[in-house]
């Protein structure tokens, strides 16, 4: 039986935004080490723990995750809380709901970050994510 651990700083960060333990394990949400981070990210920039947030794979999508850092990184006058491996394209966060229902009629809500979709499928929405708009600019 694989364990999937949330700490209680993340507990307490996905519950303040309407996002259940249960909902969080489906997807995978862990807490993990900063030394996991550049692991799992190949970045060794990473000195914080944080929540990584793997994305769901439909039609053979290569694996996807991104990190939330518990202390973000600085970057002259930037803080950084979001990282993915380096020179990995952004690509949407697509609920398993809006996967399953995505030629029926209900509407779809496209919001910005990942726990902002997860939150919306709590509440009963199909949600798509678009990744926070660091993402987007060129590195």
């Amino acid at each position: 039986m694989n364990v999937i651990t949330l700490d209680d700083h993340d507990l307490k960060y996905l519950t303040v935004r309407g996002i259940s333990r249960t909902a969080a394990e489906r997807y995978g949400l862990r807490t993990v080490t900063a030394e996991e981070i550049q692991s799992l990210l190949g970045r060794h920039d990473v000195d914080s723990p944080g929540l990584l947030i793997p994305y769901p794979q439909y039609n053979g999508e290569t694996a996807l995750s991104r990190s939330r850092l518990h202390v973000p990184l600085r970057s002259g006058n930037e803080e950084i809380r979001y990282l993915q491996a380096k020179r990995t394209p952004p690509r949407p966060f697509i609920t398993q709901s809006a996967w399953k229902y995505r030629a029926g009629p209900r509407p779809l809500l496209n919001v910005e970050g990942e726990m902002k979709a997860l939150a919306g499928e709590e509440a009963g929405f199909l949600c798509v994510a678009s990744p926070g708009c660091q993402c987007w600019r060129e590195q």
